[in-house]
């Protein structure tokens, strides 16, 4: 079996996970990636960042989610992960399930009644893995760019 170490991403380890975030979101340019990586992981912002799955002893990581905790009216405490992205040539389930235990100790960490994911790519294989590690769904999201210029075009 797979071991894989989930930590909190570095700043420095920005460009390497870069390839991992556009698996999912083709759109995000180097530059918006690398400006919302210096946000997330300044000193200081505990409620908020980037953990990374790394296989143990490589340095590319196989897995990525970037997280906040907030109130939430129905959930109580709460920490959102949101990319949530796992890549794996055979089966990924092994790197959800290291991002899921990360996600859950870091809710308790921080005092929290529940975790929730969300998943922007390969949502169904996803689902089925998260579920089979206790996650349920529990939303439907929908978004509309309030400046339609500066959207994604069509299929990006």
């Amino acid at each position: 079996m797979q071991e894989f170490d989930v930590r909190r991403l570095a700043a420095e380890d920005a460009r390497v996970a870069y390839p991992l975030l556009r698996s999912a979101e083709q759109a995000v340019p180097l530059e918006a990636w690398l400006g919302f990586v210096r946000r997330a992981v300044r000193p200081g912002t505990a409620r908020t960042g980037i953990m990374i799955a790394t296989r143990t002893g490589h340095r590319f990581p196989s897995g990525l989610f970037c997280y906040r905790h907030h109130a939430d009216l129905l959930l109580g405490n709460l920490v959102t992960a949101d990319y949530f992205v796992a890549i794996d040539i055979l089966d990924p389930a092994p790197v959800v399930g290291a991002m899921v235990r990360a996600l859950e100790l870091l809710g308790e960490r921080l005092g929290c009644d529940a975790v929730r994911s969300i998943v922007h790519t390969r949502a169904d294989l996803m689902a089925r893995i998260l579920e089979l590690y206790g996650h349920r769904r529990d939303t439907t999201n929908f978004v509309k760019h309030l400046h339609p210029a500066l959207a994604p075009a069509a299929g990006a």
